[in-house]
C-alpha cells in the first residue's frame, strides 16, 4: 500500500451482499437520483457501481472518477457518451465500461442529443 492510501482506503475489502431497497438515495440534481453500491466506504479500490434513474430529460453532466465504472441500462433507454467516441443509444441491458479517469456522460436518451 502506498503512502496515504491508508487514509483513503480505511478498511479492508469484505465480500458483501447489498439490498438497495434499504440503501439511502443520493439525489443528483436535475432529476437523476443514484443509489450508491459498490463505494470506497465498502473498501472498493478499482471498481465503482450504483442504481440511477432517470426523470425524462435528465442527464448527468460530464464527469469522471478515479477507478473504473460500468454502466449497465436496466429499463428504457439512455444516451451514453466517453470523450472521444461517438454518443451511443443504450437499451435495456446494454452495458458500458469507462477506464478510471475517462470523462463520460449519461442521461435520458433524448437528453444528450
Amino acid at each position: 500500500m502506498r503512502r496515504g492510501e491508508r487514509d483513503r482506503f480505511p478498511r479492508e475489502p469484505v465480500a458483501v451482499v447489498l439490498h438497495p431497497a434499504s440503501l439511502p438515495v443520493v439525489e443528483r440534481g436535475g432529476g437523476a437520483r443514484t443509489i450508491p453500491l459498490v463505494t470506497e466506504e465498502l473498501g472498493t479500490r478499482e471498481l465503482l457501481n450504483g442504481i440511477t434513474t432517470f426523470k425524462p430529460g435528465a442527464a448527468i453532466p460530464w464527469h469522471k472518477h478515479n477507478c473504473e465504472e460500468s454502466v449497465m441500462v436496466l429499463a428504457g433507454a439512455a444516451a451514453f457518451e466517453m470523450s472521444g467516441s461517438p454518443e451511443h443509444h443504450l437499451t435495456r441491458l446494454d452495458t458500458s465500461w469507462i477506464p478510471a479517469g475517462m470523462s463520460a456522460r449519461v442521461g435520458d436518451d433524448r437528453t444528450l442529443i
